[in-house]
This record gives structure tokens, sequence and C-alpha cells, in this order.
């Protein structure tokens, strides 16, 4: 069995009296399609900020495939495969839900970094939304 892609362990974050992320621990599998749930409030946000560089976690670590990453800056993480896209409320009808995050790698990915990320299978045919 391989080592898990991304590796959280204990990450933590504390907004003055608020406890936004206590300890959070989760691997991800390669291969999996792994989905993070909660209340809104719940700091779903405030993870994903302090695993892809946004913010620094004040305890534990993160590794991405096997390297940690806990302390690189978000672009660094960034080069290294790992990418975020933000919330736009409007529908990119141009590019795939696939070629969103590709794109805003600052290397080219193959299979896209979406898929190496979620670790979803690539798509014969990537599908396009339409308005």
């Amino acid at each position: 069995m391989s080592a898990p892609l991304l590796v959280v362990d204990g990450i933590s974050r504390r907004f003055g009296g608020l406890q936004a992320v206590d300890r959070a621990a989760f691997e991800v599998e390669a291969g999996s399609i792994t989905g993070l749930i909660g209340p809104n409030g719940a700091g779903k946000t405030t993870a994903f900020n302090l695993i892809s560089g946004f913010l620094r976690s004040q305890g534990g670590w993160i590794a991405f495939d096997e390297q940690r990453i806990e302390r690189r800056p978000a672009h660094a993480i960034a080069r290294a495969g790992l990418v975020r896209t933000f919330q736009i409320p409007r529908i990119l009808t141009r590019m795939s839900v696939l070629e969103n995050p590709a794109r805003s790698s600052a290397r080219p990915c193959s299979p896209p970094v979406a898929c190496a990320v979620a670790n979803a299978r690539p798509a014969s045919r990537l599908t396009r939304c339409s308005s």
C-alpha cells in the first residue's frame, strides 16, 4: 500500500477567542474521492486555507506527496501541485470543472491537478458547462 497523498495531523487555528480548527486530522489516499463536510462555521474553509498555505497552522503538520508543507508559502504549495480555487458566483462556460484548478497551477499537470488532488480518475472527455 502506498503512502497517502495528503496527511493532515493535528492542525489548529484560533482567531481571538474562536477556535476555528481544533486538532483536525485526516488522510486522503491516492485514487480516492474525499469530501470535507460540516455545518456553516465548522472550520472547513479555514482548514482549506491552512492546507493550501493561505493561513499558518498554530499546531500540527501537513504533508502532501510525502513532503511537509505546513510552513511553505501558498505559491510554493501550488507549485508542488496542491492548488485550490475560490468560489466564484458565476458559471465559467469556457472551462470544465477539471480545467479550472489545473489552470491555477503554476506548472502543467498530467493528469490535471484537480484529478491529482481529488484523486479522481481523469475523464476521457472534459464536459463544458453550457448556459
